[in-house]
């Protein structure tokens, strides 16, 4: 039975991330999970049974029929665009699972529309929020740095998302994956005033299915100095690793991910 006090939530796209989510919030006692939408029939239909939710293949109708107090978008980056204009029409407060979209043109259409209605929105860079982070952000306020590292080091994923490594529908690694250390950059240092970048191919073969960059290196200036290089790989077979540091000349701080879990570390922080 439904509780009419309790927030309901719906979700559009129901892949792998919005299981995820889903099975987070059903250990929520005044959440009620009232409606799932995707386009691939097949997905939506086992969805339904493996949490019990009632599925919709309109999601106007999703939209209309469970009158949510809340949306969470899990779609591909390249699907951007109609359901947040589906949420902003309906005044939906909503969660876009990163990258918010392929093309810079669509992410800000977005942005203006959501600061036109003045909806409730966010973007699930779910590492700012880690514990280890805050306590980095604190530091930081206070002690300056002047050099920034990262990178996300991986080897090539297998074709479980026949998108993911085509340039055209997921904007590659920098834009689906290595986004993360971009937002975490924002987040602990500020924002960006310079950018420019670099990629590399032809050591993964090409195919119908792989046609993004094998390696990328992108160097940043922030607004008040520091610089940064983040490096991102698909073709590291050999060694893997995620991680972030700022250096400063009181500080230096380490954020890593462990065992390619997502999951981000304060791992060393030093005040000489």
């Amino acid at each position: 039975m439904i509780n009419k006090e309790s927030i309901r939530v719906v979700f559009i796209g129901a892949g792998n991330v919005a299981s995820q989510h889903i099975n987070c919030l059903r250990e929520f006692s005044d959440v009620d999970i009232v409606g799932i939408n995707d386009v691939n029939e097949r997905t939506l239909n086992y969805k339904e049974n493996a949490h019990k939710v009632k599925s919709y293949r309109s999601l106007e109708k999703m939209l209309s029929i469970t009158e949510p107090d809340a949306a969470f978008i899990c779609i591909p980056p390249y699907a951007h665009g109609e359901a947040e204009r589906a949420c902003i029409a309906y005044r939906i407060p909503f969660l876009i699972e990163k990258p918010v979209a392929r093309d810079i043109d669509t992410a800000r259409k977005i942005a203006f529309d959501v600061k036109k209605t003045n909806l409730i929105t966010s973007v699930g860079y779910m590492s700012r929020y880690r514990h280890g982070v805050q306590e980095a952000r604190k530091l930081l306020s206070k002690f300056p740095i002047t050099m920034i590292h990262g990178g996300w080091i991986i080897d090539t994923p297998n074709d479980n998302h026949p998108w993911l490594l085509q340039e055209s529908l997921s904007g590659g690694q920098l834009v689906e994956q290595t986004t993360h250390l971009f937002d975490l950059i924002r987040y602990l240092c500020g924002e960006v005033s310079e950018v420019y970048c670099q990629g590399t191919k032809g050591v993964i073969p090409e195919s119908n299915i792989y046609d993004t960059y094998d390696a990328t290196s992108t160097l940043i200036k922030l607004q008040r100095g520091t610089i940064g290089n983040i490096l991102g790989s698909w073709s590291s077979g050999l060694e893997h690793k995620i991680y972030l540091e700022l250096l400063g000349p009181e500080i230096s701080v380490r954020i890593w991910c462990k065992n390619l879990i997502q999951r981000f570390y304060l791992k060393n922080l030093l005040i000489l």
